[in-house]
């Protein structure tokens, strides 16, 4: 079951996506899909342009029926290089609009 923290978080890296697109001027796409299995999944997609067809930054983030919030809980052949917990999409999500933000004319 998620939690209150969980929802929390994906409220927190909705925020951050729609910042990033007014902050850095990408296209950013996140989308959080919940599945009659139980599962939650949190993918963010930052593209140069809308017209991009890949990704400059991806993560994928899940939940299971449990509650459980980990890539340590991913079986290691299952791992993907952009699989996160959720913490770690919503500070990567920020630390790159950070590193990222457009310059702001004086």
């Amino acid at each position: 079951m998620i939690s209150n923290t969980q929802i929390e978080l994906l409220a927190e890296i909705q925020r951050l996506a729609m910042a990033c697109q007014l902050q850095t001027g990408h296209s950013v796409e996140q989308s959080t899909r919940f599945y009659q299995t139980g599962y939650v999944h949190s993918t963010v997609s930052i593209r140069e342009s809308e017209y991009a067809l890949s990704a400059i930054y991806q993560s994928h983030a899940s939940i299971s029926p449990e509650g459980i919030d980990s890539v340590a809980d991913i079986p290691r052949q299952m791992l993907r290089d952009t699989d996160r917990s959720l913490m770690q999409q919503r500070d990567e999500l920020a630390s790159w609009i950070a590193d990222h933000r457009r310059e702001v004319a004086a």
